[in-house]
């Protein structure tokens, strides 16, 4: 996937949870959880941290911060030996 079509993706996506009222939201986090909850640790933290900057009103530079930092911390978690 090309780095435009990515970010027109996440500015979708937070464009039209903002639009969603408190309920809807509620209900769209419910239904996606359980297939979050399948899915490995990366791609799940990636998708909390597209959520939190919804929730957060963040723009679409400040998301993409915040999902590469939590993709790099899955990433920390996955090499580092316990």
């Amino acid at each position: 996937m090309d780095t435009n079509q990515l970010k027109n993706d996440i500015q979708r996506f937070l464009d039209v949870y903002n639009f969603l009222t408190p309920e809807a939201g509620a209900m769209f986090e419910a239904q996606l959880a359980p297939h979050l909850k399948k899915t490995d640790a990366r791609t799940r933290n990636l998708y909390n941290a597209l959520l939190s900057s919804a929730k957060d009103n963040l723009g679409i530079e400040d998301a993409i911060t915040r999902m590469e930092e939590s993709s790099l911390k899955a990433q920390n978690k996955l090499s580092r030996p316990e």
